[in-house]
């Protein structure tokens, strides 16, 4: 029988020592720590892009603004429709004059009323408002497109008297006016507040020399606050009258 010769391959590179395998588990085990880091500081800058970037879905809010007069201050008043994102917690009215830097003009809650009467203007000036939704955190949810307003030259003075009176349709509060002399005027817009409601436009008159109003619709033993005002083809309040306070006696 044949003898079997067992012989003993060689190895082939040199042997890794003890050192240069605990260098290459420390190694891993350090990549390992710098990727798990680097991640989580990439969601971090993510999260605070969140803060700032609006939703994906912003919707469309509607504004109007126009100068007006109420209870003998001119100003402008702006009113939006209600956001539709059930996450909305307020609104914010911002306004930006003559140019100059943004600035925010108020801030409404979600159940406080959708409008604001900005005071905080002068004549002669170049205004554009806008109205932003936002979440709880201050997100940005929606908002509206800009609106320009002109803010023209101290309007007309209008002189006006209301006083409680008696014709022969009754008794009520008879207002009169002063004609207004600006030539772009096209009508009279007669306001009243009962009480602490809220201000109504009771009725349009045109330019037919009336210029008066009887009001029998009156409440008894509560102040009717009077205003009117003169507007031209646009709905811009080019002269002013009032206000009037009538206290209504109590009924006999």
């Amino acid at each position: 029988m044949g003898t079997f010769v067992v012989r003993r391959h060689k190895q082939f590179g040199p042997r890794s020592s003890p050192v240069v395998l605990v260098m290459g588990v420390v190694m891993a085990l350090l990549c390992a720590t710098v990727g798990v880091a680097d991640a989580q500081g990439r969601r971090a800058e993510d999260r605070q892009i969140d803060l700032v970037r609006p939703a994906s879905a912003v919707e469309t809010l509607r504004l109007g603004c126009k100068p007006d007069f109420v209870d003998g201050q001119r100003g402008v008043l702006c009113q939006w429709s209600e956001a539709t994102n059930a996450h909305t917690r307020g609104y914010q009215l911002f306004r930006v004059t003559d140019g100059s830097a943004r600035e925010l003009v108020t801030t409404v809650g979600v159940n406080g009323r959708r409008g604001f009467f900005d005071t905080d203007v002068s004549a002669p000036s170049s205004l554009v408002y806008g109205v932003v939704s936002v979440n709880r955190s201050g997100r940005l949810l929606g908002r509206s497109a800009p609106v320009h307003v002109q803010l023209g030259q101290d309007i007309e003075q209008l002189r006006m008297m209301c006083a409680a009176d008696s014709t022969d349709v009754g008794r009520g509060i008879l207002c009169r006016w002063s004609e207004t002399t600006q030539p772009g005027a096209r009508g009279y817009l007669v306001y009243r507040i009962v009480g602490s409601h809220q201000r109504q436009v009771i009725a349009r008159i045109g330019l037919d020399g009336r210029n008066g109003y009887f009001d029998t619709d009156t409440v008894p033993g509560v102040l009717h606050t009077y205003g009117v005002t003169a507007v031209d083809a646009n709905g811009d309040v080019v002269a002013v009258g009032g206000p009037q306070q009538v206290r209504w006696p109590t009924a006999d």
